[in-house]
């Protein structure tokens, strides 16, 4: 079809008339950077090509252009520069167009002729149109004077209720109304931890005070816990090595234990309350042995000539359960530290980023068809967000352990009681009895479950908040613990000062200052690593650059856009190729391409004009989140339009596996362009970071790997559980009693040992 896209036929001479053939060229000028911007912030410096031996056509003194002189020729250029028959262009994305033929007929436009309109609307094969890729449109002059009267009213309203309700209410406790503005509703009362969630940036301080409150009165509860807890151990360990049981040892054991449960009234009553009610949870096991412990060892002080034998130390339990409380309590402190550390970013008053899944089953098909062989992908990216929603109700929701304790503990309890009748029947002994049921009850019971599930994701967090990221809780592991591809940018793999320019040659007589406000702009308006390179080179001075019009991204090539009446293209060869420009040979090519460099080219109105040679750098926390993504079996799919952005590139450069990266084509790229330019909205509090694209890859990769070792830990915890009520039966029928206490004790540590450590052996 020739060459009709351009603005400008080219001129006879070197380059000749053969369409896609390699062009032989005479020695051009190889432009360098001056050598004082040789420094480590400066990301381009001067450089030669492999192989090229000094000469005339790379010249060192007068072909050295600093970035002063390259602004003042463009300021000359636009001064001389005749007002003729120019292209009106709209810097508006929005509302371009490709100027093509949906034939594949290019549209012709001479030097003094205005540029073509938009003329077809259709979409051209293997291309996509760059609309939306800009932030969001504004929400017009006065949203931010609307913002503040919406703030300031939800303010008021708070400070209403506050005066009401005596505070700010966090603990669950039902709201004072007034009857005259609402409705009575029927009162529900929440567990503990349900707190009133943190719904705006004026409620920080409170929440804020009250996170730092539970915390200290946590640190004072697992030291109250701690003293008698070892006091009790102790005991169980002098009864069983040297004087028996005596009424001293049970008196003192049912004071110390009294004390433990007063301490942990809290976790007590929300563990029977939901046993009650069929919701047994982490809480309930230690509630549940602790109450039937405290029952027993009153029942001992009335049975004081069953109790003195040295054969009857293991009715000696307080030791078990209190460790039940200890360990619960533990696991409470490292879930409230957990939260007061992530509210720090979360009420953090600025832009942040949430992680968000694919809803939709067509569009998580077409995002992630290459993740996985059948069925529909769990497909997850990340948007803006200005504030994180439902983060207390996120961070206290259930974990890993509490839907398996509400059908566990009943089974537990009528597996216990069962065993009591059985031995009842055998033994005739109602005391012994009773010493059966709570050895069961305690050893039956999963009483590290707590301190199993909230170490690992208070380890991970901490973690996670030093690379600037959040994982509120279990909620946000159930939600993004089974994606199967995270869905990024190629800005997000390569920021800035991870692509380097090395030097600019320039063909045609094409000016340096010319080549570069050209490809800069349409660069810069294309998006993408190459973006952060020429905003270095124009010192981030977009004055010098002419508005785009038509901005294309053609699949695997590179950008095309109408700058000032004249089709630029920006990218490999391919492009170029494509739009019947002649490039150099590939011979010509390798003397530049040495080592890990790459090429790219820009043609103007139909000529080659300049080649850029580049290369791209790994930044080493983004390489350490993506090897965690692919060792966990999650895809990295990769938006670019940056053609030297591939597979390979990234895989090299990073050290990947082939087979966890995959670029998106034009379909699944528009379809990212589209979720991303959706409404700006407040996200919930699940996964977040401030902006980091390494720390949301560390997070998405850690929540596949928590959900793996949570429900470790929850199968260690029962297991044991299930091991130690068989071996509390067969104690029971073969010595006519349980294992001694401190025997209970160091089981109970064993399992919670194990239930800690075996995930850390898991690679993943």
């Amino acid at each position: 079809m020739g060459n009709k896209d351009n603005a400008e036929t080219p001129k006879s001479g070197r380059f000749g008339r053969r369409k896609h053939q390699p062009a032989e060229y005479e020695p051009g000028e190889f432009f360098v950077l001056p050598p004082e911007m040789e420094d480590d912030e400066a990301i381009l410096h001067v450089d030669k090509p492999a192989e090229e031996p000094t000469s005339p056509e790379m010249p060192q003194g007068e072909n050295v252009v600093s970035l002063e002189e390259l602004s003042a020729r463009r300021q000359a250029e636009t001064a001389e520069e005749p007002v003729g028959d120019t292209v009106v262009v709209d810097a508006d994305l929005d509302k371009t167009r490709i100027a093509e033929d949906v034939s594949g007929d290019t549209v012709v436009v001479s030097d003094n002729a205005p540029a073509p309109a938009p003329a077809p609307t259709d979409e051209v094969e293997g291309q996509m149109k760059l609309e939306d890729w800009e932030e969001p449109p504004a929400l017009g002059d006065d949203w931010q004077e609307r913002l503040r009267r919406t703030r300031q009213e939800q303010m008021e309203d708070f400070e209403r209720r506050r005066e009401k309700a005596g505070g700010l209410k966090l603990s669950g406790e039902e709201e004072v109304n007034d009857p005259a503005e609402e409705p009575p509703a029927p009162t529900v009362e929440e567990p503990e931890e349900e707190l009133e969630d943190y719904s705006r940036y004026e409620e920080t301080a409170a929440v804020r005070g009250e996170l730092l409150y539970r915390r200290r009165m946590g640190w004072i509860t697992l030291l109250a816990s701690a003293v008698p807890e070892l006091l009790l151990l102790w005991l169980a360990l002098v009864a069983y090595l040297f004087s028996g049981v005596s009424v001293l040892h049970i008196l003192v054991s049912l004071i110390l234990l009294g004390v433990m449960v007063a301490v942990n009234y809290r976790t007590v009553l929300n563990g029977w309350k939901n046993l009650f009610h069929m919701a047994a949870d982490a809480d309930t096991p230690a509630a549940v042995a602790s109450v039937v412990t405290l029952l027993h060892t009153m029942i001992q002080l009335f049975n004081v000539d069953e109790i003195g034998a040295p054969d009857k130390v293991p009715v000696l339990l307080p030791a078990v359960a209190g460790m039940g409380l200890l360990l619960s309590a533990v696991g409470r402190q490292w879930r409230v530290c957990r939260i007061a550390n992530n509210f720090r970013l979360v009420s953090f008053q600025g832009d942040k980023v949430a992680a968000c899944r694919v809803d939709d089953p067509q569009d998580a098909m077409e995002l992630g068809r290459p993740a996985v062989a059948m069925g529909i992908p769990e497909v997850c990216y990340f948007k803006k967000s200005h504030f994180l929603k439902g983060f207390l109700r996120h961070s206290y929701g259930a974990d890993a352990g509490d839907e398996r304790m509400r059908l566990y503990m009943p089974i537990s309890l009528g597996a216990s009681l069962l065993l009591a009748v059985a031995f009842f029947v055998y033994s005739g002994s109602l005391f012994g009895t009773l010493a059966v049921f709570t050895a069961a009850v305690c050893t039956a019971a999963p009483l590290g479950l707590l301190t199993a599930v909230n170490l690992p994701l208070w380890r991970v967090s901490r973690r996670l908040l030093e690379q600037g990221a959040m994982l509120s809780g279990w909620d946000a592991v159930e939600e993004f613990g089974g994606v199967d591809a995270l869905t990024v940018s190629a800005s997000d793999l390569f920021p800035e000062d991870s692509v380097v320019l090395h030097g600019i040659k320039t063909f045609s007589g094409t000016r340096i200052d010319r080549a570069i406000v050209d490809a800069a702009a349409v660069a810069i308006a294309a998006g993408g690593p190459l973006a952060h390179v020429f905003r270095r080179v124009i010192e981030d001075d977009e004055s010098m650059l002419q508005p785009v019009e038509s901005l294309v991204y053609e699949q695997d090539m590179g950008v095309s856009g109408w700058v000032g009446g004249r089709r630029v293209l920006v990218g490999n060869r391919k492009l170029l190729e494509n739009h019947g420009v002649d490039v150099p040979s590939r011979d010509y090519e390798m003397r530049y391409t040495n080592g890990d460099r790459q090429l790219v080219y820009l043609s103007t109105a139909g000529e080659l004009s300049a080649m850029f040679v580049v290369s791209y750098l790994a930044d080493e926390e983004i390489g350490e989140a993506l090897e965690a993504l692919t060792k966990g079996g999650i895809t990295l799919l990769i938006h670019t339009c940056d053609p030297n952005v591939t597979e390979d590139l990234v895989c090299q450069v990073y050290g990947l596996d082939r087979y966890y990266v995959e670029v998106l084509d034009a379909t699944a790229g528009r379809l990212y362009v589209r979720l991303q330019s959706e409404k700006y909205a407040d996200r919930e509090a699940l996964v977040a970071s401030n902006g980091w694209a390494q720390g949301m890859a560390q997070a998405i990769a850690t929540c596949r790997r928590l959900r793996v070792s949570g429900l470790m830990a929850v199968a260690t915890q029962l297991i044991g559980s299930v091991l130690g009520f068989v071996l509390t039966a067969f104690l029971s029928f073969y010595n006519g009693s349980p294992a001694p206490a401190i025997f209970a004790v160091l089981y109970l540590l064993g399992c919670v040992g194990v239930s800690w450590l075996l995930p850390l052996f898991k690679r993943t």
